[in-house]
């Protein structure tokens, strides 16, 4: 480690100013950033091999006190005692069993998503091949500018229509994965058709962002708590409002400050939604949505983080959004510690 860490190349000038005296030399970093980098980069990794450790010796008490459990039935020893200990094992064999299949089950279903995403992902890439670069011709390209504006329209529309009808088979007790699905297509083609008709390839580069981010959300819901996935979905997008303001607000500012409100409205209405899911003990109305006796403290927290940092990217400008955005991401990372303990 100390190799490396000397062997790195020499940091800029002014900050070696910040933290170096006058007139030393600047062709190696620093004792202070030596030390520094050494301690974060050792730190971490025993961070990580302590979280394996405590997961290890977790699963190992677990056993243990499952095996503490079965052997404490206040049977006495002999043919008897001996049979129960065998039902016993046997009961928790099948339940081992069950908990497999279902986590192959949530694998299995991650994965389908997953490849979804990257399926959404290439539809997006050929479609600015076929608009912008116009590689099967202008005739082509013409069509599709004709559908994008049609569709603009058209596809609130259905999208909306959608909604309805999942809503009314759901009363009905009917299933909803028909609806829910023709939705969801219908939604994501007006959003696509909307951004490439009113700013062209700049449209297309900003809902070529929404399936890597949909993906990482998608390993979240099945890998961590829910409460995590709604605190990383509210965060998703204060990071992606910070990244296009960097990217397009010089060019696009109306669009970047429409998008801004959008967001706004959008932590507004997931603030409610925890009141709500809070007063009805994690259920919205019959559904249950959250586990019962969820805490949404660290969701308000993220609410009032995103909400911040996205007002002071508006007021600051493009250069301190990009300090704003590092920080932003530290509060993902710091949740994602946490729950991440919170799993062993």
């Amino acid at each position: 480690m100390e190799a490396w860490i000397r062997a790195l190349p020499p940091f800029p000038p002014p900050l070696y100013q910040i933290f170096s005296p006058k007139g030393r030399d600047l062709e190696r970093p620093p004792d202070l950033f030596r030390t520094c980098l050494h301690f974060f980069c050792c730190n971490s990794c025993r961070f990580l091999l302590y979280c394996d450790l405590l997961n290890a010796v977790g699963r190992i008490f677990s056993g243990a006190s499952a095996q503490n459990n079965t052997n404490a039935s206040g049977q006495p020893e002999g043919f008897g005692a001996t049979e129960d200990k065998g039902r016993m094992r046997m009961f928790d064999k099948g339940k081992r069993e069950q908990r497999h299949e279902k986590e192959d089950a949530a694998f299995n279903r991650m994965l389908l998503w997953l490849v979804g995403a990257v399926v959404v992902e290439l539809i997006i890439l050929l479609v600015k091949q076929l608009y912008v670069n116009m590689i099967l011709g202008v005739g082509l390209a013409t069509a599709l500018m004709y559908f994008f504006q049609v569709f603009a329209v058209l596809g609130a529309v259905l999208t909306v229509a959608g909604i309805v009808w999942a809503v009314v088979w759901h009363k009905k007790g009917k299933g909803i994965v028909l609806p829910c699905a023709l939705t969801a297509v219908a939604a994501g083609l007006w959003v696509l058709a909307l951004f490439t008709f009113t700013t062209f390839d700049v449209g297309l580069n900003i809902v070529m962002i929404l399936p890597a981010v949909a993906a990482v959300l998608i390993v979240i819901f099945f890998l961590y708590q829910r409460v995590f996935f709604l605190n990383a979905l509210v965060s998703a997008g204060g990071l992606v409002a910070l990244w296009l303001h960097r990217q397009y607000y010089s060019n696009h500012p109306s669009l970047i400050t429409a998008l801004f409100v959008a967001g706004f409205v959008a932590l507004a209405l997931a603030l409610v939604l925890t009141f709500v899911l809070r007063a009805g003990d994690g259920k919205l109305g019959s559904v249950r949505v959250m586990p019962a006796g969820t805490s949404y403290v660290i969701t308000w927290i993220t609410c009032g983080v995103t909400a911040l940092t996205m007002a002071l990217t508006l007021i600051l400008g493009v250069s301190a959004g990009l300090y704003l955005l590092f920080a932003l991401v530290g509060w993902v990372f710091i949740q994602a510690v946490f729950f991440t303990v919170k799993l062993m």
